[in-house]
């Protein structure tokens, strides 16, 4: 699978194979004045191995990073990305849908390689 160019989020997270990585992804962009995330639906990962998978999804709860940025608390969504020891190496998709305080739904996605 080759990496999408028109990914949302401006981030490629780089993890090994039988690794376990936490991810955040910034929706300030997304969200309105007054707005925040109040839910996760769901974070789907689109790839070459089923041995990718996703856990522990959550809207944020406290102030965070995220590639440099200052994220106000319920303005990003985090999770943990596993790959498994027999995930296969290369470029994977994760699509994040979440539901914000005024019931839009908002679909972001973020580029992961896995690596040997």
């Amino acid at each position: 699978m080759v990496l999408n160019d028109s990914l949302d989020a401006p981030q490629n997270q780089t993890l090994r194979k039988g690794e376990t990585d936490g991810v955040r992804v910034d929706y300030t962009d997304y969200l309105r004045t007054g707005e925040t995330i109040s839910s996760v639906g769901s974070v789907a990962i689109i790839g070459e191995s089923t041995a990718v998978t996703v856990a522990s999804a959550a809207v944020s709860t406290g102030a965070l990073s995220v590639l440099g940025a200052s994220v106000s608390a319920g303005a990003a969504v985090t999770f943990n990305v596993v790959a498994g020891s027999t995930a296969t190496s290369g470029h994977y998709e994760a699509t994040i849908t979440a539901t914000t305080s005024t019931s839009r739904v908002s679909v972001r996605r973020i580029g992961l390689t896995v690596v040997g």
